[in-house]
């Protein structure tokens, strides 16, 4: 869950957590104690509006479960053609 918020019109910042609960591993039908993990991250990111075609988004994943990454870091560069 997150959302974005326009702080200009040519810059935008977001926010959002992601969680995922991925099941205990199983290993000829029986499940391994123990392998079940909760991964958890905070998504911070800001956009910028380069020119009418081009766009600029930087956002970082800090975990927050011992089972996530510590640091992601994301850039994007969407082109409109």
């Amino acid at each position: 869950a997150g959302g974005t918020w326009a702080v200009t019109p040519e810059i935008s910042l977001s926010g959002g957590l992601n969680f995922a609960f991925v099941d205990e591993y199983k290993q000829d039908g029986i499940a391994i104690a123990g392998s079940s993990r909760t991964i958890g991250a905070a998504e911070l990111g800001a956009g910028i509006v380069l020119s009418r075609s081009t766009f600029l988004h930087i956002s970082g994943q800090f975990g927050v479960t011992d089972d996530a990454s510590d640091v992601a870091m994301n850039v994007a560069i969407p082109v409109r053609f």
